[in-house]
């Protein structure tokens, strides 16, 4: 519950600042059905591996979720190094239309970021 928390409190205000104001609507949306497919089938997934391992939660059914944290974790570090300008230190104000993502846009935000002009 507090993991869930701590995620939800920091995806859903970010949408407005990571896709165009005409898609909002559409992102919140998209977020909405995957997370509702997340709850949907990972209950199957649990039940599925605590079956196979002669109803033993522990170490299998553990080991799924440690595995979960694991993979959200290594894609939050990932994108923060594949895509520093949407770490949001300086969040664009909402509304503004978010920048071109080319080298060349993503490499000047990331000097200007730095002090580096």
């Amino acid at each position: 519950g507090l993991a869930y928390s701590m995620f939800a409190s920091a995806l859903w205000p970010s949408v407005p600042y990571t896709v165009n104001k005409d898609s909002v609507g559409l992102a919140y949306g998209v977020i909405t059905a995957v997370q509702n497919a997340g709850l949907a089938g990972l209950p199957l997934v649990v039940s599925a591996v605590y079956s196979d391992s002669d109803e033993l939660y522990i170490p299998y059914v553990e080991v799924l979720f440690i595995a979960f944290g694991a993979v959200g974790v290594l894609s939050a570090i990932g994108l923060n190094i594949l895509a520093p300008e949407l770490n949001l230190k300086h969040p664009p104000k909402i509304g503004e239309e978010p920048a071109e993502f080319n080298d060349a846009s993503i490499n000047a935000k990331y000097d200007q970021l730095n002090g580096e002009e």
